[in-house]
């Protein structure tokens, strides 16, 4: 399959849940239980925690990441990027849907038009911020097989990410968001919450993209760069009754803030709306 489409939604495509119940065959009954209400069966209109999770029981993607970020395949078993804005996907062969109608580019590629174009949206803003994407990075490239995108030390910085920091704990995913709300510490101060957030000081988990372009960062702005949220993160945790369990402070050696922060920064590319 060759579609022309811009790389950031291509490559995000590659990782959500595609609205289509795409399998091998019948799928047995499936009992999941929520900790919250379903806002919708749709991910393309909701992918918010737990109704992505819901998702994951129902609907199949083209590819998967693994706990490290590792591409794996799935419907798609091979994809190419050809160009800034072409992919060559391969599709899975055999796979049908529910009613034995089988499983074609063409779905792939209306999938990928309705997730723009969602009807009903639950609001202006959160339409508009959805619309925002950022894409065609060095990292991006690099995932997609140009093994000279990213310097030895971006390079040593991914692997930090994925290892000692234990990044990809909460920044998982195209997006490297879980979606999820966590309590890092920030909102602690003088043995109380400074700010309740959710829940008990919890924040949901941003993008890290484009990071240059959003500082101050934390939900409240009080960390002014990038080499004060790594220096955070490493030793600077705030303790508190509710942190989560895999945070923790992270003893980072200078070269190796270094190298995660260079990391970081190769995760900036091209912006489209």
């Amino acid at each position: 399959m060759r579609r022309g489409n811009a790389l950031t939604k291509l490559s995000t495509a590659l990782a959500i849940l595609l609205t289509l119940a795409a399998s091998n065959g019948l799928a047995a009954d499936v009992t999941i239980g929520r900790a919250t209400e379903q806002n919708s069966l749709d991910p393309q209109f909701s992918d918010l925690g737990n109704d992505a999770a819901t998702a994951e029981n129902m609907f199949d993607s083209l590819i998967e990441f693994d706990s490290k970020l590792r591409l794996h395949p799935n419907l798609a078993v091979s994809w190419k990027l050809l160009d800034p804005l072409t992919w060559e996907i391969s599709l899975r062969p055999g796979v049908t849907f529910t009613d034995g109608t089988p499983f074609t580019g063409a779905d792939v590629a209306f999938s990928l038009n309705r997730a723009r174009n969602i009807p009903n949206s639950p609001g202006p803003l959160a339409s508009f911020v959805r619309t925002i994407r950022s894409g065609n990075s060095r990292f991006d490239r690099f995932t997609a097989g140009q093994a000279d995108a990213l310097t030895a030390l971006e390079k040593t910085g991914l692997e930090l990410f994925r290892g000692k920091g234990h990044c990809v704990t909460c920044h998982v995913g195209p997006n490297f968001t879980d979606e999820q709300f966590h309590n890092t510490g920030v909102a602690w101060s003088d043995h109380d919450l400074t700010d309740k957030g959710r829940e008990h000081g919890a924040f949901k988990t941003p993008t890290l993209r484009e990071l240059p372009l959003t500082a101050p960062y934390m939900h409240d702005g009080s960390i002014a760069t990038l080499e004060d949220v790594v220096e955070y993160y490493s030793e600077g945790i705030r303790r508190n009754p509710y942190l989560d369990r895999e945070i923790r402070p992270r003893h980072f050696t200078a070269e190796e803030k270094r190298a995660l922060l260079a990391f970081l920064l190769s995760l900036s590319g091209e912006i489209s709306y």
